[in-house]
């Protein structure tokens, strides 16, 4: 348990409302979220608990809960540790909040399905290179496929410039490989099939689809100092374009690597940059 936590108990519902902007996590039922305090009746139909408050303090009081937590948090712990980052006081559960531009992403461990072998990884491991970061709703489906086999066409031009590719579902690792096994599409796939059986990765990047334990169609640009750098989220329904992917990171890996230049709409490799000052003001 985090830091100065008093106790650990199962608790009654708490005696008071909580009046802050302060995010403070949501826990229970492989269900993660963070909720701004200060809305009891959404935490009581959530999940039956609020926080009671004073001047230095939160007293944190959960109920139905996988674990039911009852101990009190100063708030220098919550403003230093939670909204930076840190999405639960608990050890178990991390990184509710959704990453955002500009931020470095959580180190977060996850399985894939890599050349016939289930794989540990971490993404950490890939600091000191890019990474693209696939997500889609599920295997054995129907824009899925045309999706990936797409990056799969594409996977070279994503290496050749310093980029891996791991693709992202809530599927177990054996579950790819048998898709892989199945599929003439899914056969081509070169780059890591990652499983977010606990949605972990799908949480952090606020793509998890809470009523249906799936993600969405999310696209996540990462650049080699491990920071978001660019996102694209779709619906369900609507298949994505793995060439225009490979431009919008070419264009940003070009800004990364010159920071007093940026690309213009529709930028390639080898096309005009423009540099921001007060000359080019009303002359675009």
């Amino acid at each position: 348990m985090v830091g100065d936590a008093l106790h650990l108990a199962l608790c009654d519902f708490p005696r008071t409302n909580v009046e802050s902007s302060v995010h403070l996590s949501r826990i229970g039922g492989n269900n993660l979220a963070s909720e701004a305090a200060g809305e009891p009746d959404r935490k009581r139909a959530f999940y039956g608990g609020v926080w009671s408050y004073d001047s230095e303090h939160f007293d944190f009081r959960h109920s139905h809960f996988l674990h039911a937590i009852c101990y009190t948090i100063p708030i220098r712990l919550i403003n230093n540790s939670m909204i930076k980052g840190k999405t639960c006081i608990c050890d178990c559960c991390e990184h509710v909040d959704a990453v955002r531009i500009g931020e470095i992403v959580p180190d977060i461990a996850f399985r894939v399905y890599h050349k016939d072998n289930d794989i540990k990884m971490r993404l950490g491991d890939f600091k000191g290179r890019w990474l693209i970061l696939f997500f889609y709703p599920a295997d054995f489906t129907f824009v899925c496929p045309t999706e990936l086999e797409d990056m799969a066409n594409h996977y070279d031009g994503f290496l050749k410039e310093g980029a891996e590719v791991v693709s992202v579902s809530t599927d177990s690792v054996y579950v790819h490989k048998a898709w892989r096994d199945a599929s003439p599409s899914i056969k081509k796939i070169q780059f890591p099939m990652a499983s977010d059986r606990t949605h972990e990765l799908s949480h952090a990047f606020g793509v998890h689809i809470e009523n249906e334990g799936n993600s969405l169609r999310g696209s996540f640009i990462i650049d080699s100092d491990g920071i978001l750098q660019s996102y694209e989220v779709n619906a369900d329904g609507i298949g994505r374009n793995a060439e225009e992917l490979l431009r919008k990171f070419q264009a940003a890996k070009f800004v990364h690597d010159n920071g007093n230049k940026v690309c213009p709409a529709n930028w390639h490799p080898g096309d005009d940059t423009l540099q921001p000052g007060l000359d080019l003001v009303g002359k675009i």
